[in-house]
């Protein structure tokens, strides 16, 4: 009699469900439909349908753990020794793969020439394939060589447009050629050059005081420049003001301290055109403010907020003192004398034997009635010299 609980996969004491889920799992796998043919796949499903109704069934199953065959079977005894079927079920099953897996070969005439043949097929094709790739690179050669022919003549023609004094058709013809041809390089190159060539006009024009080309040239290069050049903008500022044009002139130096607006050499320029060429004093004195802005926080952040008694004066830039005197002047034509005494005192602190500076305090303290301050200033700018801080002193200090 077949271990049905061995059959199965499970204990003596199993619970009835135990044993319903073994067998539902065995059945599934040994059904005669999923092992068409299979005989002892078949043989093996029948054994375990009868084990499952045997110990399904209480009292068969109490008959069976007595040891009473209940009811006889009558399969042959190698099914009934379960351990010993799976060992040779497996044993079948690994058999059969493994001959599947063997093949055998005759090495006949007819090998040789199955062999020979798929070589020569292969030479064909190789052959054909190669040809292919020889003939498509020999072509694009080819036309990149015509490609770089034509390309090369568009570049002498736009040379030719440059050197005949055409340099704004020609920069604008590359450019257009690039547009058409943004892969090819050269073009992007010729532009550079003719760029780097344009600027380099210019700078010789400036160098040999030729303004008015050098400023054509310059206005040139700021319209095709990405992004225009600081010394581009100045050289044009430049250009402007020696041709007479302060207006124009002003405009790029306000261009460039838009972009550098803690330059205190542009601040300084800008004063002084307004202050110089165009007359226009109220400008000069918002750009002299702004220089006087620009002193106290360069100051501040060398010295801190105590700089006045920190720093040392001499080492103090002399655009500054100039811009202290300047903004004086400014304020004494705009009758600001309590600014004019300011500038002044702050003028003499960095330089301290200015003999005009003194003077022109001593201007402001005879309007604003500071008479103590008026002769002391008048006697030191008398003693560095000043013609008129003499006649000043005499008139109103010596007189008392």
């Amino acid at each position: 009699m077949a271990d049905y609980y061995q059959l199965l996969g499970i204990r003596q004491d199993a619970t009835p469900t135990e044993i319903r889920s073994a067998y539902k799992r065995l059945a599934m796998l040994y059904h005669p439909d999923r092992n068409p043919g299979n005989a002892e796949a078949e043989e093996l499903f029948k054994l375990i349908n009868e084990a499952y109704h045997v110990l399904a069934d209480p009292t068969k199953k109490v008959f069976y753990d007595a040891g009473i065959s209940y009811p006889k079977h009558t399969h042959h005894s190698s099914a009934h020794d379960t351990s010993a079927y799976w060992k040779q079920y497996h044993r079948q099953r690994y058999e059969q793969w493994r001959q599947t897996q063997q093949s055998t070969y005759t090495f006949d005439k007819r090998y040789f020439r199955i062999q020979a043949l798929a070589i020569g097929v292969f030479l064909v094709i190789a052959g054909f394939c190669f040809a292919v790739i020889n003939v498509i690179e020999y072509v694009h050669e080819h036309n990149m060589a015509e490609t770089h022919r034509y390309n090369l003549a568009l570049i002498s023609q736009v040379n030719g447009l440059f050197s005949s004094g055409k340099q704004e058709e020609a920069i604008h013809r590359i450019r257009k050629i690039q547009e058409e041809e943004p892969l090819d390089f050269i073009f992007a190159y010729t532009e550079d050059s003719l760029l780097s060539a344009l600027r380099k006009q210019a700078h010789h024009e400036f160098e040999t005081f030729e303004f008015e080309k050098a400023r054509e040239h310059f206005k040139l290069l700021q319209r095709f420049e990405e992004p225009t050049s600081m010394l581009t903008l100045q050289r044009i500022a430049e250009c402007d003001y020696y041709t007479g044009q302060f207006e124009a002139s002003l405009v790029s130096l306000k261009e460039l301290l838009t972009l550098q607006p803690r330059n205190i050499e542009l601040i300084y320029r800008i004063a002084l055109i307004y202050q110089d060429d165009v007359k226009d004093l109220d400008q000069a004195l918002y750009y002299l403010s702004l220089g006087r802005k620009n002193f106290k926080e360069h100051m501040t952040r060398l010295y801190g907020e105590a700089f006045e008694i920190i720093m040392d004066p001499r080492y103090v830039h002399d655009i500054y003192v100039d811009i202290f005197n300047r903004r004086a002047a400014v304020n004494l034509a705009l009758k600001k004398y309590e600014d004019a005494e300011k500038d002044c005192s702050w003028s003499i602190l960095l330089r301290p034997k200015q003999a005009n500076v003194y003077y022109n305090r001593s201007v402001a303290a005879l309007q604003t009635g500071n008479t103590s301050r008026l002769c002391e200033d008048l006697e030191k700018a008398s003693a560095l010299g000043h013609t008129n801080a003499s006649k000043l002193r005499k008139k109103h200090c010596l007189a008392n």
